[in-house]
């Protein structure tokens, strides 16, 4: 993959200066609205995880220059309390008179071991699968991290006909 170095050295410098500044943790953010799920109207609960952010934006290219979501992210998630507020909003907010889609995104890719742990993934796509009501379940994720090794994990954690693993292209080249 080609990166134009000036280009990358100028996205960093600028990543450099606010990075430390970023909070050392977040709580999870979630909200419900109407979705169209299957053939009928139901509901998604959408979760915004607090993880430490896209490889691609920590890594020397800089990240995408149009992306922001790394200032947001706290430098040192714990997913201890992360799974724990994830299973709690679930608890509460789940109603057995709806059918839910379940969306879970991060600021770069759920099936990044280095982001997500893989203990966690599997965790929180187990805890899905304990509720009739959840129809769908939307994870993102860059093509690289989606693994015949992972996705034979996740399957014996969860019914893979309702996992949709979204793939976000903003360009087809690296170098942009």
């Amino acid at each position: 993959m080609k990166i134009n170095k000036n280009f990358a050295e100028r996205i960093n410098y600028i990543r450099e200066a606010e990075l430390p500044s970023r909070a050392q943790s977040r709580k999870v953010v979630f909200w419900e609205e109407d979705t169209r799920l299957l053939s009928r109207q139901g509901k998604a609960l959408v979760f915004i995880l607090p993880t430490r952010g896209c490889s691609w934006a920590l890594s020397g290219s800089g990240g995408c220059s149009i992306c922001g979501y790394i200032y947001d992210n706290p430098q040192q998630p714990d997913f201890t309390i992360i799974l724990s507020s994830f299973q709690k909003i679930l608890r509460n907010k789940l109603n057995k008179e709806f059918t839910y889609s379940v969306k879970i995104f991060t600021s770069g890719s759920f099936l990044d071991n280095k982001e997500v742990p893989e203990e966690f993934q599997l965790k929180m796509l187990e805890e899905l699968s304990q509720y009739e009501v959840i129809k769908e379940v939307v994870v993102e994720s860059r093509p690289e991290y989606i693994k015949d090794s992972s996705l034979k994990k996740i399957s014996e954690k969860i019914d893979m006909s309702i996992l949709e693993i979204a793939i976000g292209l903003e360009s087809s080249n690296n170098s942009i």
